[in-house]
This record gives C-alpha cells, structure tokens and sequence, in this order.
C-alpha cells in the first residue's frame, strides 16, 4: 500500500467514525427526549391520582359531617322531645297532687314544639320549683 492509499483509507476510516458517532449522538438525543416525555406523563398521573384521591376524601369527609350534623340535629330533637315529655308528667303529676288525688295520666305521646321563651317562666319570682337547662354542642372543624 502506498502513503496516499494508506492516508486515503484512513480519511475513509475517520468519516464512518463521525457518521457512527453522529447517529448515536442522534440516537441518543432521541432516547433522551423520549425519556423526558415518560417522565413528564408519569409526573402528570402521579398529579392526577392525588388529585382526584383528595377529591375523593373531600367528598367523604363532606358526606361524614354531613350525616353527623344529621344526628346530632336527630339527637338535639329526642331531647327536645323528652325533655317536652318530662315537663309534661312532672306537670300531670304536680296537677295530681294539688288536685287532691285525681290522678292525671301524662299524654302517651311526647309533645315536640318550638323552643320555649323567656315569656313562659312563672310569675312567682320567689319560690322557684323548676329549672331550664340548655345544652349546646359546639364541634369545630379544622379547615385543611
């Protein structure tokens, strides 16, 4: 071989070496986006699921207070309904004895009305034989 085919096939040599490292410098680049766009949807659903995870606990933790303001509403009106209940059969039974022994059954049912005012306490200021007493719940819930 001559010096000009030795310089020849090396000049041959060097250009399929850049070609090669050009197509993967290319393949690589290639790969490289692709991978950023996997890790971008990957990061999107992983934002997605959260969420709509906390979507979902919202609404449960709404359908939660939602059904215990229910009960505790229930609740404030069997008290309601007891308390009407009492007052009535302590009255029947006050009736009964000033009355001089004609029992009064108290009514089979309990007699549910509005709150009572301040209007309906006893005129006699002196001697007090019954109370009132209000009680009121109060619950509060941390906003996130």
């Amino acid at each position: 071989m001559t010096a000009e085919e030795r310089a020849e096939q090396l000049k041959r040599i060097e250009e399929k070496l850049k070609e090669k490292r050009a197509e993967r410098e290319a393949h690589e680049k290639a790969e490289a986006i692709e991978k950023e766009k996997f890790r971008m949807k990957t990061g999107k659903d992983v934002t997605d699921a959260k969420r709509r995870f906390e979507e979902q606990q919202m609404k449960e933790l709404v359908e939660e207070r939602r059904r215990d303001k229910l009960d505790e509403q229930r609740a404030r009106e069997r008290v309601r309904a007891q308390i009407e209940s009492d007052k009535a059969a302590r009255k029947a039974k006050q009736e009964a004895e000033q009355g001089g022994g004609a029992a009064v059954s108290p009514p089979a049912t309990p007699v549910v009305s509005a709150p009572t005012s301040s209007a309906e306490i006893p005129a006699a200021k002196n001697q007090y034989t019954q109370a009132k007493i209000q009680v009121r719940i109060f619950i509060e819930i941390s906003a996130f």
